[in-house]
């Protein structure tokens, strides 16, 4: 059994798709858990319309939170996390169950990924990398969200999503998967990854900045790992010495 835990929060306009996305899966048995944070933008009223659905709508404390709700809940041997405004590719669920059974010893897949916008047009392929060449814990985040699939065993022995975090809870969470479970990437694509205006993607890039080092930390992170020159210490070198307007000034100059 496959269960599909989505957070929601006034996302009428994506919502509908990301439930068709999973219905559209034809496979069985399976369970799609939506948990809304009281929104009000008519998203109630497509909840309704899907008598399948698992659906709670109430304030939470952030997606996070809602995220855990929904996996305290899921009853599925496999678990999986698509946002409201993400879709599933076709045949998905078939190919996740598929490799859970060939391989026995893999407690979470995940695939490439495809960004598109509001209207669902293409905007780029985002590709993952093997954990086995790159270590979750000393590499750039390169795990797809929408495309993540667990073992419900997994949340035995790891837990749930970090609360503490409003941005990297995701990361975190693979992070610390990674310590005790066996990762596997699946060179396909499983979902669908939306970008658009009001994404989470589009905002706050300080703060997830900030979580990011912390958790990175929090798992045991080296300063002399990829990750932390990726992400915190070739953004200063470039912004000193190639893009500084004085830098460029006295290149020129003394060309």
């Amino acid at each position: 059994m496959i269960s599909v835990v989505t957070p929601s929060l006034n996302q009428a306009d994506f919502l509908e798709k990301t439930i068709l996305s999973v219905l559209d899966q034809n496979y069985q048995p399976f369970e799609h858990l939506v948990i809304d944070g009281a929104s009000t933008d008519g998203t109630i009223e497509i909840l309704e319309k899907y008598r399948h659905l698992i659906w709670t709508s109430e304030k939470d404390r952030g997606q996070a939170h809602a995220v855990n709700k929904g996996f305290r809940l899921a009853k599925g041997d496999i678990i999986g996390w698509l946002n409201s405004d993400d879709v599933y590719t076709p045949g998905t669920f078939k190919k996740v169950n598929a490799v859970f059974q060939e391989r026995p010893e893999v407690d979470m897949v995940f695939s490439h990924c495809l960004w598109i916008d509001k209207d669902d047009n293409i905007i780029r392929l985002l590709q993952g990398r093997d954990p086995a060449r790159f270590p979750v814990l000393k590499h750039p985040c390169y795990i797809p969200q929408p495309t993540i699939f667990i073992r419900s065993a997994v949340l035995e022995k790891t837990g749930y999503l970090n609360e503490t975090y409003s941005w990297i809870m995701d990361f975190d969470f693979w992070r610390r998967v990674s310590m005790n479970h066996e990762i596997l990437l699946v060179r396909d694509i499983f979902a669908c990854f939306r970008y658009h205006n009001t994404s989470k993607t589009a905002k706050h890039q300080k703060i997830f900045k900030y979580e990011a080092k912390k958790s990175f930390f929090a798992n045991g992170g080296s300063v002399f790992s990829p990750y932390y020159f990726e992400s915190f210490i070739k953004p200063v070198l470039l912004s000193v010495f190639v893009y500084n307007p004085l830098v460029k000034r006295l290149f020129f100059y003394c060309k």
